[in-house]
């Protein structure tokens, strides 16, 4: 990068001026990289009379036309819904390790030794992070020592936790935004956090911004043309390191194939745990032998679940394509699956018992992530893992708020939905509950499709439709006619 230079409120100006060009563009770019995979296409056309309310000197519009099977505002309102719970996860994981004992072996690696875990942390977060990897992304990163990239996924995440706990904030503890650092001294702090010095090294390189990386989340190091180098800190107030990691391991083509032997063992262990008949097995038709992930045998109801643990995809178009598509696969497997084990009743009974009966197979495509559909027209059901630990154990979604006593905080469970109809979990409940998940249905209608009106100069404007969330005094305007 070219050296950096001081800068009046002009320079400001015309920079913010610049940047929103930039975010405009970037629109333009991703719909366009959206009609190739989902499609769509663009027209010109004249402005019409409430376009020309909001920018009066608009003479053309560059109109996005898609209609709702290009768009597929359904898949984009999971995929939020799927993000937002997420980070309600997080959210709730960092308010309970706050309160817990562990975070007395966090250390400063700036000034002390600080092992890697479980022996000592860096930070909150990074006890969080280590817990959403291991209990929601279905990956031990204490107990996996694979390298990706060069660095244990143990190593990402304690290199990621010291930038965000010790380079983010000043002498007096102000969060700062663009900072100066030395790379000798980045590594020698990353070898007293417990990485060697080539694999510091390795670091200081894989998240320096460059060709290849995807954005300054995944390389946030900003090396200039004179050889210095800065941290923009501003990125990492709030960063998400789980998502850092798994962005990392996208990057790099890679797959953890360990998380999804994690996640069947997760999902069997937690029916047998309640004392629901399950199993998981291979089997053979006609020479092909298959692998059912979990057949569970409740109540004369034959579920059979396909796990599967695939990241949630970012907001490229291309990303989310291919992911929909794994989806659309993984719903014909368990289809095929459920339909072969219902022709050959043997099978079933050879892992049940000669005495095993049903009356319907449902096939469930289960998700290690929280993403959680309404039933298809084709008759298969998506789940996620987190929603059935919650149906089976609890029966219940509460909210949970913090009461205002410092001197002794106490929560309050309050009830939104019970999942059971009775004082147990019952087939019945688990068929109803993955028609048409809670999870989702309570947040679905909270969101919208906005009308974007982008200017991209004085006179031309980009328009689109985005499914966005409803702000609290949304209210539904007609569509223009």
């Amino acid at each position: 990068m070219p050296a950096r230079e001081e800068v009046n409120a002009v320079d400001i100006a015309s920079a913010a001026r610049v940047a929103r060009l930039g975010d405009v563009w970037e629109n333009l770019l991703d719909e366009s990289k959206h009609h190739r995979y989902w499609g769509g296409h663009f027209t010109v056309e004249e402005p019409d009379a409430e376009q020309l309310q909001v920018l009066p000197g608009l003479k053309v519009v560059l109109r996005s036309a898609t209609d709702e099977k290009d768009r597929r505002d359904d898949a984009q309102i999971f995929e939020n819904i799927s993000h937002t719970r997420l980070e309600r996860i997080q959210f709730f994981a960092a308010r309970n390790i706050a309160k817990s004992n562990a975070k007395h072996r966090i250390h400063n690696p700036r000034k002390i030794q600080a092992a890697l875990p479980p022996h000592n942390f860096v930070s909150e977060l990074e006890l969080t992070t280590l817990y959403v990897l291991d209990n929601h992304f279905y990956f031990n990163p204490i107990k996996n020592q694979s390298n990706f990239g060069g660095l244990t996924i143990l190593e990402w995440v304690r290199a990621y936790s010291v930038l965000q706990r010790w380079y983010v904030t000043g002498e007096n503890g102000e969060l700062l935004d663009l900072v100066k650092i030395e790379e000798r001294e980045l590594r020698e702090t990353l070898v007293r956090a417990g990485l060697t010095v080539e694999k510091a090294s390795t670091f200081i390189q894989r998240v320096t911004f460059q060709l290849g990386r995807r954005d300054l989340y995944d390389a946030p190091l900003l090396r200039r043309s004179d050889g210095s180098t800065y941290f923009f800190a501003a990125l990492y107030h709030a960063v998400n390191i789980a998502l850092l990691i798994a962005s990392q391991i996208g990057t790099q083509k890679r797959n953890v194939e360990t998380k999804g032997t994690a996640f069947e063992r997760a999902i069997l262990l937690l029916f047998q745990k309640a004392g629901i008949p399950v199993r998981s097995f291979k089997f053979t038709i006609d020479g092909i032998v298959y692998q059912c992930d979990v057949a569970v045998l409740w109540e004369k109801c034959l579920f059979i679940f396909e796990c599967k643990n695939y990241g949630l995809p970012n907001d490229d178009p291309a990303e989310r394509f291919f992911f929909w598509e794994k989806q659309i696969d993984a719903a014909q497997q368990v289809r095929r699956i459920a339909q072969d084990l219902n022709s050959h009743p043997e099978i079933v009974k050879s892992q049940f018992g000669p005495n095993a009966m049903w009356d319907s197979v449902y096939p469930v495509v289960l998700n290690a992530f929280p993403l959680s559909l309404p039933k298809s027209p084709a008759g298969t059901f998506f789940y996620d893992g987190s929603a059935l630990h919650r149906f089976i154990k609890t029966g219940e979604l509460s909210y949970i708020p913090d009461a205002p006593n410092a001197a002794a905080p106490q929560q309050t469970s309050h009830v939104v939905k019970r999942l059971w109809t009775g004082i147990a979990p019952s087939a019945a409940d688990l068929l109803r509950e993955i028609e048409n998940p809670t999870q989702v249905a309570i947040q679905r209608e909270h969101y919208y499709l906005a009308r974007r009106l982008l200017p991209l100069s004085d006179a031309t404007a980009l328009y689109l439709l985005k499914v966005a969330s409803k702000p609290p005094d949304f209210e539904p305007l007609e569509e223009p006619s």
